[in-house]
């Protein structure tokens, strides 16, 4: 029989005062934390017995909950995987068919749960990862079929009008020149990413410039529609993402020049 008033006072003196653990059966307990993944759901913590010793466990929902953001395979090769193995052996925790754990030695419950608690939050953190890979490929894929499709002399990335704009507040992320009409081309990752694309556009109109704009959304219906509406207001063509209109933003570029 553990005393669980104790151990959860350890637990707040090592972590917070937000954390709770509950009874939930035999040699069984909950461990209620503030932390969460990006998406808002918290971790899963339990103290449990298993034969003779206690354990932590997340019961696997900590390698299932990252599936929800990228493929199993990935966890298991790469820099995901060398995170993955480096933070559980920091940690002194054990992967058990996906399921993590980490034996509770001497009684330490207090210092187990803390270190338990660390190695889930720098796991999870995987999940930033993926978000910030999805985006560099977005962005390396938009400047690939705009550089295999145009003459490099006549494109320009990330640029600003050096004569109305010296604070680069209006920037766009691609300026194709030598025509009467530059074509302005944004990468639309997101609803921040499009707002900053239709203010720069009705800036550009306020300052009288004479242009095309032709906008690629990583994903338009993650996006949403009212703020694209405002876009369209102002910008002309548009593509829904890159990977499924490949051939017709090399037509469009083609045409354009």
């Amino acid at each position: 029989m553990v005393n669980i008033t104790k151990i959860e006072e350890e637990v707040k003196k090592k972590i917070c005062e937000k954390v709770h653990i509950q009874k939930e059966g035999i040699d069984r307990y909950f461990v209620s934390t503030p932390f969460t993944f990006s998406d808002g759901d918290h971790f899963v913590v339990l103290i449990k017995k298993s034969g003779a010793h206690w354990y932590l466990s997340d019961e696997g929902h900590t390698i299932m909950h990252l599936t929800y953001e990228m493929e199993e395979n990935d966890l298991s090769r790469g820099t995901r995987n060398k995170i993955i193995n480096t933070t559980l052996e920091q940690y002194g925790i054990k992967d058990n068919r996906g399921e993590l754990r980490l034996k509770i030695e001497n009684g330490e419950f207090g210092d187990s749960v803390f270190s338990f608690i660390q190695g889930l939050i720098k796991i999870s953190d995987i999940e930033y990862l993926a978000q910030e890979r999805a985006k560099s490929i977005f962005y390396e894929d938009f400047r690939r079929v705009i550089l295999e499709n145009m003459d490099e002399s006549r494109v320009e990335f990330d640029w600003f009008s050096k004569e109305r704009d010296n604070k680069k507040k209006y920037v766009v992320d691609c300026r194709i020149n030598s025509m009467k009409r530059p074509l302005l081309i944004f990468a639309l990752a997101n609803e921040d990413k499009t707002r900053d694309a239709t203010i720069t556009l009705f800036q550009f109109e306020k300052w009288g410039f004479e242009f095309s704009s032709l906008g690629i959304f990583e994903d338009l219906e993650q996006i949403n529609t009212k703020v694209v509406a405002r876009y369209c207001d102002v910008g002309e063509k548009i593509f829904s993402n890159i990977e499924s209109n490949e051939s017709g933003i090399q037509k469009f570029l083609v045409n354009a020049i």
